[in-house]
């Protein structure tokens, strides 16, 4: 009777665990439009494993075509700066490539959470959307980072 019972538990387990390292992704899309000055989209796209984030992809593209000279100037020296330094000062675990042309200023960020260094990258401001405390953080839930992109307005646009 315990080999039987040993026997079942041990089949639940194997079951669960099974059912914990389903691979899922979703990707998020947050769009915002300051009249005659700019507009942005930024999609987000989570890779996890059960309910593990392993990999974070965010595109942000910026177009400030439609803002007046002087405010262009300001917003394309702004935005040049800003996504070369993101693009410079980049911690391990992280890609980011930038593009300027035309007024459209378009930065992608692939993170791997793999081999990326967690508590840097949540006190870096590298994962928005994430609830866990950076100082005990082991891992990245996906159904809470799911949560807080949906609190901060990103509409989800594919699974």
């Amino acid at each position: 009777m315990k080999k039987l019972l040993s026997l079942v538990l041990s089949l639940v387990l194997v079951c669960s665990l099974a059912g914990c390292g389903k691979e899922q992704s979703a990707t998020y899309v947050l769009t915002s439009t300051q009249e005659g000055v700019m507009s942005m989209s930024d999609t987000q796209t989570l890779k996890a494993k059960g309910d593990i984030v392993y990999e974070m992809a965010e595109t942000t593209v910026v177009d400030i075509s439609m803002a007046e000279e002087a405010a262009k100037a300001q917003l394309s020296e702004y935005y040049t700066e800003y996504f070369n330094n993101f693009a410079t000062n980049a911690p391990e675990g992280v890609t980011v490539t930038s593009n300027n042309a035309d007024d459209v200023f378009e930065v992608s960020v692939t993170i791997d959470l793999k081999n990326a260094d967690l508590q840097e990258l949540m006190k870096g401001g590298y994962l928005i959307g994430t609830s866990e405390d950076a100082d005990k953080a082991q891992a990245i839930s996906f159904s809470q980072t799911c949560a807080g992109l949906e609190a901060a307005g990103y509409v989800l646009q594919a699974e």
